[in-house]
């Protein structure tokens, strides 16, 4: 099946659903925020940008500004964010494989993303990692109860997450691949993560988290966040992960060589031996 078939039966459960609590909580519709860019502190530098997870369950758009309206018994509605800015390289919309079930509308100023919801009447919540808009606008922020729904719905996937998922860590087989190789050469911690990324084809901020390349006695420290020069390490643990619509995989192996000590062998050979006893059973 399609990824785009895919998507539009996860969609129309999303939708489902979303009705189903509106009704319940008695919502007309629920506004979800993907987010701005914030700045580190003061810097002119933004901070890596992530979008609003609950955001891209319903929408797979990764990039900040753009606002979703689910309204009760209606198609939900996307504010697509395409500001007018010459210094950076701004996302257009062009038709992608989700867009048909969306009514979507090209915002140019952030000023006029909130004006364009459908919220003369009715009782509408919002989502927001800036409350003061609600405030301002007159609405409420999100309960307690509606984000717990929101989490609750993203516990069981649908064959369109499955889908992602799988395709997430399909990619990330590939980086894991290139890095064991990378270590295997004697390459550096640097190295075998520039391996990793490559073979993903994936820019370090895209990566679902820092990955975790560790030689030798660093690979003790739980979140290692360094990568070293040294080269022909002994040891070798690996923690990463890739993307895909969102969606993310995450893997961890462990490697040595012939030189490691027999005490490390004999702990890789057990624990290696459980986790497969563990798969069959």
């Amino acid at each position: 099946m399609s990824l785009e078939k895919l998507f539009k039966d996860h969609l129309d459960e999303r939708v489902k659903y979303a009705d189903q609590i509106l009704d319940q909580l008695g919502y007309d519709s629920l506004i979800i925020d993907a987010g701005m860019p914030q700045y580190y502190f003061q810097d002119d530098r933004p901070i890596p940008f992530k979008s609003n997870p609950h955001f891209i369950h319903h929408c797979p758009n990764m990039e900040p500004g753009h606002v979703l309206q689910l309204r009760k018994g209606n198609k939900p509605k996307l504010l697509f964010y395409q500001p007018d800015d010459f210094w950076h390289d701004v996302g257009t919309f062009d038709n992608p494989f989700w867009s048909e079930g969306f009514e979507t509308t090209i915002v140019n100023k952030t000023g006029d993303l909130w004006s364009q919801l459908e919220t003369s009447s009715g009782k509408h919540c919002c989502l927001t990692p800036e409350p003061e808009k609600v405030i301002e606008l007159g609405l409420e922020l999100a309960s307690e109860a509606m984000i717990s729904a929101l989490h609750w719905a993203r516990i069981q996937k649908t064959e369109y997450e499955i889908e992602c998922i799988r395709r997430a860590n399909e990619l990330a087989s590939k980086g894991h691949l290139a890095a064991k190789e990378a270590f295997f050469a004697g390459k550096s911690e640097i190295q075998t993560n520039q391996a990793y990324i490559n073979a993903v084809g994936m820019t370090q901020q895209e990566l679902p988290y820092g990955n975790i390349v560790a030689f030798n006695e660093k690979a003790a420290i739980l979140h290692y966040q360094n990568t070293r020069p040294i080269t022909n390490g002994q040891t070798f643990l690996i923690d990463a992960g890739a993307t895909y619509n969102g969606y993310c995989s995450d893997i961890t192996r462990t490697y040595f060589t012939e030189e490691v000590h027999p005490i490390f062998k004999n702990i890789h050979s057990g624990l290696d031996a459980i986790q497969k006893s563990l798969c069959l059973s």
